[in-house]
């Protein structure tokens, strides 16, 4: 094994670090630690669990509505036999090592900014001062 490997091996332990190198083995290492280093950054949490690492797999899905139906954030109204997005997120806290959920889905109109990481989740509800509401799984 060359040295290159030899350090990417010591850094794939974690979750974290392990996403930046399958998606960006051949640069240097300079860049992975700099990528792997952002990637934290979009990964702590500072309102749910505050300095925790937690990483969210989001569950998109566009969906027609059936009633009128407001979206979370904006508070947009979603008329009858309108498309939507209805967003379920698990969340896996690695610090913890335990995995939520949210209790219910977020809706979102389409071409609405959705969040892909626990930054970004977070910044939306407390821009728009809501609550995010969450249950553990096993």
């Amino acid at each position: 094994m060359n040295e290159y490997d030899l350090i990417l091996n010591e850094l794939n332990t974690d979750p974290i670090a392990n996403y930046v190198i399958v998606n960006n083995y051949g640069k240097d290492i300079e860049t992975i630690y700099e990528l792997i280093e952002e990637e934290y950054y979009r990964n702590i949490s500072e309102y749910i669990f505050p300095g925790e690492k937690v990483l969210l797999y989001p569950s998109i899905k566009e969906t027609r509505s059936k009633k009128r139906y407001y979206t979370t954030f904006n508070e947009a109204s979603i008329g009858i036999n309108s498309l939507y997005i209805n967003y379920h997120a698990l969340m896996i806290n690695i610090d913890r090592n335990t995995k939520y959920v949210l209790k219910r889905a977020l809706k979102f109109e389409l071409g609405e900014d959705i969040p892909y990481n626990i930054n970004e989740l977070e910044r939306m509800a407390i821009e728009k001062d809501k609550e995010i509401n969450i249950r553990r799984v096993r």
